[in-house]
């Protein structure tokens, strides 16, 4: 069992541990590795995601501590590199189907084909280049503005049944 953190507002973080499990419908749909609940092991980062997050919603944030099984998880996991691949999946899971049938890589978590994906949290600069490749209708050719070495890893679960791996929630308000 490891931990693993999960930033949003107090209010969020009420329900989804009143709950006892996440509901990966609620989370946005065109996000780095597809709708889905995200956690990271790094507490800062969650952190300063949950005052993101309470700020855009007004309200007060929240910490959510998660207890997750990635031993016995490890079947449903798409684990992905610091590549090429990395970077196309994202612009893809951003950019939606429009985007990916005009360029050659397919790659997406849109159906939710992955349970639970693991990889790096792509550079905030991801916006603009998702943004940008989709104007021009252009593949993903250099990782230059989107990977930070520096950046903490993710896990995202993307299906009900993949939850199943999270063994423990609890919160604390931030503030």
């Amino acid at each position: 069992m490891e931990l693993f953190y999960h930033g949003t507002d107090i209010d969020s973080a009420k329900e989804i541990c009143s709950n006892k499990k996440p509901d990966v419908r609620k989370g946005s749909r065109y996000t780095d590795f597809g709708q889905g609940f995200y956690i990271t092991d790094n507490r800062e980062s969650a952190e300063k995601w949950a005052f993101r997050k309470a700020s855009l919603r007004n309200k007060k944030p929240a910490l959510i501590t998660i207890t997750f099984d990635v031993e016995a998880a490890e079947p449903y996991i798409e684990r992905f590199s610091d590549d090429l691949r990395w970077g196309r999946f994202i612009i893809n899971n951003r950019n939606g189907l429009a985007y990916i049938k005009e360029i050659r890589f397919q790659e997406n978590n849109l159906d939710a084909r992955y349970p639970i994906t693991f990889g790096r949290i792509a550079d905030i600069e991801i916006r603009n280049v998702a943004k940008e490749l989709s104007e021009k209708k252009e593949m993903l050719s250099s990782l230059d503005k989107i990977l930070n070495p520096a950046y903490p890893i993710q896990y995202a679960f993307h299906t009900d049944e993949a939850t199943k791996f999270i063994k423990k929630m609890s919160y604390q308000s931030l503030v």
